[in-house]
């Protein structure tokens, strides 16, 4: 969205705010220049790995939060002020749309899910209505598909559907793959759970399944086989590609589901092998997504764990491709509210 935002306002400045390092955000957005600044507020999930969730240390985390919530919002305007901002767009943290209300700043909400909804379902009641009432502050959210429905958005005073917002790959397969020295006839399987990891896989699992050729992201695996690739952003920039180009360069995509490797695959036509993430609303919302819209399969946990892919990575490699049947150009949609929102500011 940002990549599309600067294409068509090209001298409007862009600040990328939030917990997010600034080697990432200049990594996802392949030369757009924006300024950044580290700050946290929001805490989402704390998770052991990333596949697994502690409810009490999110329960403790969104507490601390709370605490914080005069003092945060305080520090938000007095941002918002320095930079000069014309508007705020927020996914998902609620203190900077109470923030530019309270300044007097058009604020836009983008996501399929909002964390009040998450934490009701974690049975985190006082923590989902703090939450909710922040989230009032909006303007407006916009929509994206694989929401769970009035649930999932209810604390918004307006809710506007956008179409599904998702990074494109700006280079052929085989580009990508010669680039990475991964161009080979053998299926190329990308791991990928963050930088949490996906917790206790028996990587030496992998070493039995010669006719594949697996990319992995950080934290790399501890082995060293010649049909394992660790490649990180690093390398991507480096070879001017973006992970959107390493998603459609793979055959299959091993993984859990989360809204920004759902929307990848099924815009850029990859299969998705994909876990459970236990207990998180938006699971079953994505998993009936992937059903429509992608190809994709479930792999048991302890199949997971224990590198026992084989078999189900076989089924997947046996079904074609399928392109999407879901409007794709959420970005454009997105680019176009903001426009009306900073024109009214």
């Amino acid at each position: 969205m940002i990549r599309t935002f600067h294409r068509r306002f090209p001298n409007a400045g862009i600040h990328v705010r939030g917990s997010i390092p600034t080697w990432f955000v200049e990594a996802s957005l392949c030369g757009v220049p924006v300024t950044t600044s580290e700050v946290s507020l929001d805490v989402g999930v704390v998770q052991a790995n990333s596949v697994v969730q502690d409810v009490p240390a999110t329960r403790a985390a969104v507490d601390a939060l709370l605490a914080r919530r005069s003092a945060l919002v305080a520090a938000e305007r007095s941002f918002l002020r320095a930079v000069g901002a014309s508007c705020v767009l927020s996914d998902i943290p609620a203190l900077p749309l109470v923030a530019a209300a309270q300044e007097g700043v058009p604020s836009v909400a983008m996501s399929n899910f909002s964390w009040d909804w998450i934490y009701e379902e974690l049975s985190m009641q006082h923590q989902a209505l703090a939450f909710a009432e922040d989230y009032a502050y909006a303007d407006v959210l916009l929509r994206l598909p694989f929401h769970g429905g009035t649930p999932a958005c209810r604390a918004f005073r307006r809710v506007e559907d956008v179409p599904l917002v998702a990074r494109h790959a700006s280079h052929e397969p085989r580009y990508t793959r010669r680039c990475l020295g991964v161009d080979t006839q053998a299926p190329l399987v990308l791991v990928t759970f963050g930088g949490l990891g996906p917790g206790a896989i028996a990587w030496n699992g992998l070493a039995a399944l010669r006719d594949y050729r697996f990319v992995v992201t950080p934290p790399a695996p501890p082995l060293a086989l010649d049909h394992v690739h660790v490649i990180d952003n690093a390398r991507l920039r480096s070879e001017g590609l973006c992970y959107a180009d390493l998603v459609a360069a793979s055959d299959v995509v091993v993984s859990k589901p989360g809204y920004g490797i759902v929307s990848e695959c099924i815009a850029n036509e990859t299969r998705l092998l994909y876990t459970s993430r236990g207990r998180f609303a938006e699971y079953p919302v994505l998993v009936e997504g992937l059903r429509q819209y992608a190809v994709s399969d479930f792999i048991p946990p302890e199949y997971l764990e224990r590198g026992a892919w084989e078999p189900f990575l076989r089924a997947l490699l046996d079904r074609p491709p399928k392109p999407p049947a879901i409007p794709i150009n959420g970005a454009d949609e997105v680019v176009i509210r903001l426009a009306a929102a900073l024109s009214a500011s």
